[in-house]
């Protein structure tokens, strides 16, 4: 599949030429691991990257809206496929060579099954271990400071989660 040309829909905002962008960046998980995607050589941004599944926060939508958007477009996911989505803080990521400032809210997103169906954006993916996804060596930048968040993050959960089930 080959890109479309942005053209923003109606109350949607063009960020192309933007300094600072609000996205989502998702990190899937499966029974297989973290789902990473290859960039399609054909997207306009970071083109043959890995990556989670980012999309604009440019339409009003809220976050958990936009990633579930976001991973039915680029994955084949609808609501009743994801078990789990976590929030974290928003992070500021500075991209020097392009020129952007990333206001990235990291989305965690656990699905039921590993089925996938991508569309144009991507033109691979594979599932893999957090340190495996961490030590990629063509991560698009932010990627790793992203999987780093949601993993300090799933980690506090679990042990908050032991607290109160301790407490009870």
């Amino acid at each position: 599949m080959t890109a479309t040309p942005f053209t923003p829909r109606a109350g949607q905002i063009d960020f192309t030429h933007a300094r600072v962008c609000p996205v989502v960046h998702c990190i899937v998980e499966s029974e297989l691991g973290l789902l990473l995607v290859q960039r399609s050589k054909n997207h306009p941004s970071y083109p043959g990257y890995w990556s989670g599944i980012t999309g604009f926060l440019d339409d009003g939508k809220s976050v958990t809206e936009k990633a579930l958007e976001e991973i039915g477009e680029e994955l084949g996911y609808s609501a009743p496929a994801v078990d789990d989505i976590q929030i974290d803080r928003p992070l500021l990521l500075e991209d020097v060579s392009n020129q952007k400032t990333w206001l990235t809210v990291p989305v965690f997103v656990r699905v039921r099954h590993a089925q996938v169906v991508l569309d144009w954006e991507a033109d691979t993916f594979a599932w893999m271990s957090y340190e495996k996804a961490c030590g990629m060596s063509n991560l698009m930048p932010g990627t790793q400071i992203v999987l780093q968040s949601i993993h300090t993050m799933r980690k506090h959960k679990v042990l908050l989660d032991w607290c109160r089930s301790a407490r009870d």
